[in-house]
This record gives C-alpha cells, structure tokens and sequence, in this order.
C-alpha cells in the first residue's frame, strides 16, 4: 500500500513516463490505483501485476465514469462479461 509503513515506509515506484500525469492516464491509473507490485526477498521489486480482482474493480471505475452505470445494472454486466473476457486476455 503506497505511504504505508513504520520504520520503513513503502513508496510505489512507478515507471516515470506514468508518474507526472503527461503521459497515458489509463495506464497511469492501472499503476498508481490497481496494479499490484511484486516482490523479492520480501522486498517491492519494480514488477507490476493485474490480478482477477483487480481487473474488475478496474472495469467497474470505467463502466461507472464512461456508461454510467450503478449498483445493480453495474454488476449485473460485469457478471455478464467479465469472466470471459478475463479468460481471454489474462496472460498470466
């Protein structure tokens, strides 16, 4: 979790052309908001994942700002068209 730590602070390094907000804003989201980052040694090691989880609440945000949709009608169409199109395009 970004800003989140004690003794040592966790800070989400992402790839500089994404961090100042010139550059592709979905792709910034993606890092900045949804994306998980992997570890090594128990230690963040610079390798961003999208997870099942993730994804979704990804399509809801943009079915939500972009279609407008809420509540029931929102779930409603990602149960419908999630799943598959999860099975599609994860690549992990």
């Amino acid at each position: 979790m970004n800003g989140f730590g004690g003794y040592l602070t966790y800070i989400r390094d992402i790839p500089a052309r994404y961090r100042d907000g010139t550059g592709d804003k979905l792709m910034q989201s993606m890092y900045q908001t949804y994306a998980t980052e992997g570890a090594t040694n128990g230690k963040p090691n610079g390798h961003f994942y999208v997870y099942e989880e993730d994804a979704r609440n990804a399509a809801s945000e943009v079915l939500e700002t972009h279609l407008k949709l809420r509540g029931n009608a929102l779930e409603k169409k990602i149960d419908a068209e999630f799943p598959a199109l999860w099975k599609r395009f994860d690549v992990n």
